[in-house]
């Protein structure tokens, strides 16, 4: 599935339902082990309470942890779970300043406007939305922690995560889109020579598209384990390993390749 551009779509699902039907009553069961015994061993000190509190919390979500019977109960609907993200967002008011909450709210008419009525459309044919992609970058979004000298918003990480947040809200695979391009320009602006700074302005624009390969089929999370080795000869280097799950890699101009030109420093290596 690595090929494919939204090949993570069913993947997660895999994960969620895994997560709900097997790991979490395992974990849960297994922290409320470990609380019970805790709690025997203490006594009457300090800590008693506290893990007496936290045995109780998971024996209760223990009790309950036949998720696939949960699920069933409480089907919620997409539109029901647009409006509690809505909710949740808007329980954050005290923490947001003025710019950041009309962010959202353009942010959001947007998502609700064009992403939404796409949205089903975007996982079910698993092809690259090009038009809508251009509509996010004529907004600017791309550059949203780029000073706004170099043709950025000017944003902070906080006013990045709310966009994301809203996007996702309408589609999860935009959300993801949204943030390949994000990523990668603050990539070049932290660690690009002035030549490859000079390509921020064309992805802000949208007109190259950028892909990150860093991921491996033996390193995913960690990823200090990758093994795609980079070998100087003269002005060049040759290139030697593999690389999977490349979001946004059938339809990239730029694809940024990490790795160890020194294999034996480790991470540090890269």
């Amino acid at each position: 599935a690595s090929d494919r551009f939204l090949s993570g779509h069913l993947y997660q699902n895999s994960l969620v339902n895994f997560w709900r039907t097997w790991l979490w009553p395992l974990v849960s069961q297994r922290c409320a082990s470990y609380a019970k015994k805790r709690i025997f061993r203490q006594g009457n000190s300090s800590n008693s309470s506290r893990h007496a509190t936290v045995f109780a919390y998971f024996r209760l979500i223990g009790k309950g942890a036949n998720w696939q019977t949960h699920i069933q109960q409480r089907q919620t609907s997409a539109t029901e779970f647009r409006s509690s993200c809505a909710s949740w967002s808007e329980a954050m008011e005290p923490f947001l300043t003025t710019s950041q909450k009309m962010v959202r709210e353009s942010i959001r008419r947007f998502s609700e406007n064009t992403v939404l009525p796409l949205a089903r459309d975007i996982d079910a044919k698993d092809e690259f939305p090009s038009g809508l992609y251009q509509e996010l970058a004529n907004m600017g979004i791309f550059g949203s922690e780029v000073r706004e000298t170099l043709g950025g918003s000017g944003f902070d990480t906080k006013t990045t995560c709310i966009i994301i947040e809203e996007l996702a809200r309408c589609s999860g695979s935009i959300g993801n889109i949204f943030a390949i391009p994000v990523e990668s320009i603050r990539f070049i602006l932290e660690h690009g020579n002035k030549r490859q700074q000079k390509l921020i302005p064309s992805i802000i624009s949208g007109k190259r598209i950028p892909a990150s390969c860093a991921s491996e089929p033996e390193a995913g999370s960690d990823f200090s384990a990758i093994r795609t080795s980079a070998v100087q000869d003269g002005s060049d280097y040759l290139i030697n390993g593999t690389k999977a799950w490349v979001s946004l890699g059938l339809v990239a101009d730029l694809i940024f390749v990490f790795a160890k030109t020194d294999p034996a420093a480790g991470h540090r290596g890269i």
